[in-house]
């Protein structure tokens, strides 16, 4: 988690779709500054290696494999 708050990270992850968003919708949303959202979900990609899909700066949660398949035990 960042150093910033860790309650911030979380809220950030809360608010992240599977559809892409912009750091600055998320900002708005959370009513934080742009730059913060995207350092802490800079830190959160690199640093932790949580999986978060990006362009630019739209982020989105990844999109699980519809044609996964389980074998039965």
């Amino acid at each position: 988690m960042s150093d910033v708050n860790p309650e911030i990270d979380l809220m950030i992850l809360e608010s992240l779709e599977f559809d892409y968003k912009s750091a600055g919708d998320i900002a708005n949303e959370l009513r934080l500054q742009e730059d913060l959202v995207i350092q802490i979900l800079t830190d959160l990609i690199d640093n932790q290696e949580i999986a978060i899909d990006r362009k630019g700066t739209l982020y989105r949660m990844p999109q699980m494999d519809d044609d996964l398949e389980f074998e039965d035990e």
